[in-house]
Order: structure tokens, then C-alpha cells, then sequence
């Protein structure tokens, strides 16, 4: 078994930085509940666009196969995001960037590092994504029953949070057009920070 430490630099290894940087530093956050498409939305977008992909999901495999909880999650998380940022990188953030923690963490971020912060609405239909949660194979959860209580109790939190985003862009992973949703995000961010 790993320690925490060697499980964080392990994590901090696995990142894909980039040698080009946006012209404007950003952070790119989507706000969407469990199963809701933000690890498909994120990668090609950050990939396209030079951005370090941060993944809660990916941190939380490495801590519980090393039989760990996940109490560091936030605070090593937000180190993370704030040692790139404070390296000039700009960020995708693939997580929900809408719950409390990470709200919160963008804030600061906005007034510390002068990022801009791009937020997207990934808006897939609850049967679609309790249907997909239903088929998910994943060691952070023991059934896909677990998956669609916790999303349950995800969008009972973020109703009482009540925070109001500006959206950049918005999806629907359940579209036949995904595909050119990212695209247009893509092109519609370029614009933006290069």
C-alpha cells in the first residue's frame, strides 16, 4: 500500500502538461451532477486547448486502491490547481466545479491569479444519465445503485447552494451531436484565450 504522499506525487506524474500555454490564463469549470457527461465534455476540450486536466474522479481511484479515504481530497486538490496556476498553466477542472469546495476555490483563484473562468452547463437528461450510471463500471462505487443515490443527494446539495453561473457553453451528452457541441466550445474558447 502507498502512502498519501506517494499517491499525490504519483497523481501529480500522471498530468498532462502542456508546452503551449493559452495567451489567457483560465479556468474552464464544468457544473454538472454524477454521470452527467463532464469527463467527456473536458478532455477533448483541455487536450485542444493546452489546458491541465485535474480530475477528482482519478485523485479518489488512486487513494481507495491504495486502501486510503478521501479526506485530502480537497485540500491537495486545490494545492494542485494552485501550484499550475501559479506556473502560468490554465486549467480544466474535471470535476463539479459548481459544488461548494470547488466554488469557492474559483473564487479565490479569480482575485489571486487574475484567471478568467469559463463555466459550462453539462445538462444531461436524468434517464440518460442513470441509464449510463446503471452500465458504469468504476472502483468508486460498489453498485450503480450507489451511483444514482449519490447523484440524487448531489443535486439535492447543489439546489440549496442556489449559486447563479453565467454559462459559456451548455450540453447534452444524450444529443447525437455531441461531437459538435464540444467542437463549437472548442472554437468558441479559442477565440477567447489565444
Amino acid at each position: 500500500m502507498k502512502t498519501i504522499e506517494e499517491i499525490q506525487q504519483e497523481f501529480k506524474d500522471s498530468l498532462e502538461i502542456p508546452t503551449t500555454k493559452p495567451t489567457k490564463k483560465c479556468l474552464v469549470c464544468p457544473v454538472g451532477l454524477i454521470g452527467s457527461g463532464k469527463t467527456t465534455v473536458i478532455k477533448p476540450i483541455a487536450k485542444e486547448l493546452n489546458l491541465v486536466r485535474v480530475s477528482n474522479d482519478e485523485y479518489r481511484i488512486l487513494l481507495k486502491q491504495n486502501g486510503h479515504g478521501y479526506e485530502t481530497i480537497k485540500s491537495f486538490l486545490n494545492l494542485v490547481r494552485s501550484e499550475l496556476l501559479n506556473q502560468g498553466h490554465s486549467i480544466a477542472i474535471d470535476a463539479n466545479a459548481g459544488g461548494q469546495t470547488s466554488f469557492n476555490f474559483i473564487t479565490r483563484a479569480r482575485e489571486e491569479f487574475g484567471v478568467e473562468v469559463y463555466w459550462l452547463n453539462i445538462n444531461t437528461p436524468d434517464k440518460y444519465a442513470e441509464a449510463g450510471l446503471r452500465q458504469r463500471n468504476s472502483p468508486l462505487a460498489t453498485s450503480s445503485e450507489d451511483w444514482i443515490k449519490n447523484r440524487a443527494q448531489q443535486k439535492q446539495r447543489m439546489e440549496t447552494l442556489k449559486y447563479e453561473f453565467d454559462f459559456f457553453c451548455e450540453f447534452d451528452i444524450s444529443r447525437a451531436d455531441l461531437r459538435g457541441q464540444i467542437s463549437s466550445c472548442i472554437q468558441k474558447l479559442r477565440t477567447e484565450i489565444y
